[in-house]
Parts: C-alpha cells; sequence; structure tokens
C-alpha cells in the first residue's frame, strides 16, 4: 500500500474543520491549539486564525472558548442534515417543485445566485427557467431563501423525467467511488496522531 500524501492544511481551515464536527460548535482555545498540532501547526498561527475569524465573524469568543458563528452556524446545520438525511418512501410519480414567485419581486444578481446555490444543495434540478423539481422522498427543509423566493407543491408529472439530463448521476457516482477509495487508502492506522495529518 502507498504512503498516504503529506498534505498541509491552512489554521483555518483546521479550527473551522474541528469546530463544524463538534456538537455543539464550541471548544476552549487549548482544544483547538491541539488539534492544529496534530497537524503540525503552531499555537501562535491558530491563535492568529482565531483573531483573523473572530475579526470576520465567523467565530464568537466567549470565556476562554470559541464557537461558531453567523453563515458557519448555518453550514453546520446544513451538514448535519446531510449526514442524517430523513427520507421516506418515494412513490416514483410524486415529485417535489419549487416555482419561482412573482411575489419575489425583482430579485438582484446575488439573490438569483444564492437561490441557484441553495436549490444545487437541495438536489433540486431546474426543468426550465424558475422551475426546480427532485423527487419527493427527502423531508423539505428549505430553509428561509427558498421560501422567500419560492412557493413550494408535491405533485405528479403527465411524461417521464430524464434524470441523467437533470443531474449529473454520472458525476456523483465516481465522485463517490474516489471517496470511497481514498476512505480506504487512508483509514489504516488513523489512530495514530502522526497518519492523521
Amino acid at each position: 500500500m502507498s504512503q498516504p500524501r503529506k498534505v498541509s492544511l491552512p489554521a483555518r481551515s483546521v479550527v473551522l474543520s474541528t469546530l463544524l464536527g463538534t456538537r455543539p460548535p464550541v471548544l476552549p482555545v487549548r482544544v483547538l491549539v491541539q488539534a492544529g498540532e496534530l497537524f503540525g501547526i503552531s499555537e501562535g498561527s491558530v491563535r492568529t486564525a482565531l483573531s483573523r475569524m473572530l475579526a470576520a465573524g465567523e467565530v464568537e469568543a466567549d470565556d476562554g472558548s470559541y464557537r461558531l458563528a453567523g453563515r458557519l452556524l448555518e453550514r453546520q446545520a446544513r451538514q448535519e442534515a446531510s449526514r442524517t438525511a430523513r427520507t421516506r418512501a418515494w412513490r416514483r410519480e410524486e415529485w417535489r417543485f419549487c416555482f419561482v414567485s412573482g411575489s419575489a419581486g425583482r430579485r438582484s444578481p446575488g439573490d438569483r445566485g444564492e437561490l441557484r446555490a441553495l436549490m444545487g444543495r437541495l438536489r433540486m434540478a431546474e426543468l426550465r427557467e424558475g422551475v426546480w423539481l427532485r423527487p419527493d422522498n427527502l423531508v423539505w427543509s428549505p430553509g428561509p431563501v427558498v421560501e422567500a423566493q419560492c412557493l413550494s407543491a408535491v405533485g405528479r408529472l403527465e411524461s417521464a423525467v430524464d434524470a441523467g439530463a437533470l443531474w449529473d448521476l454520472d458525476g456523483w457516482a465516481a465522485r463517490g467511488e474516489e471517496l470511497r477509495r481514498g476512505l480506504a487508502e487512508s483509514s489504516p492506522g488513523l489512530d495514530d496522531p502522526a497518519a492523521l495529518a
């Protein structure tokens, strides 16, 4: 078996990943420094990263600890939801639709871009301009941005949907296999802190 390649991670990435993987997302500075040390990152670099994250509103300081803040809390919620997807049986004829609402008014390019990114994360596909769909096999939890700009409904289609034309199924499968191979290659020895880095 080949040796895993050594990757140098920035202090911010290590701090962010550590907090994103913690419930609740708050840790003392000493623990964040120890996490950095596992990856060969000095205490000073971790503290500098924390200061910059604090200034950017990504974390909040509280009595020697740091907690995620702002959009990073939303990211953690999405991450948690993706790991514990609440599914239900799909009867193949029911689809979740989202229609961009005219009552949302004129939307800025930024609003449209944000909606498009969120729809991608919700695994919605754009059937045509302003009409999104996906199989109705997940508990629907779109969030405030989608709710503000779209009307949502469950319905049936009169004709078949070419899933391969709407979603990159081959790309998803290839990426899944790539991740499985990477996990298999890097899993042995992860109980050794040196191997973790």
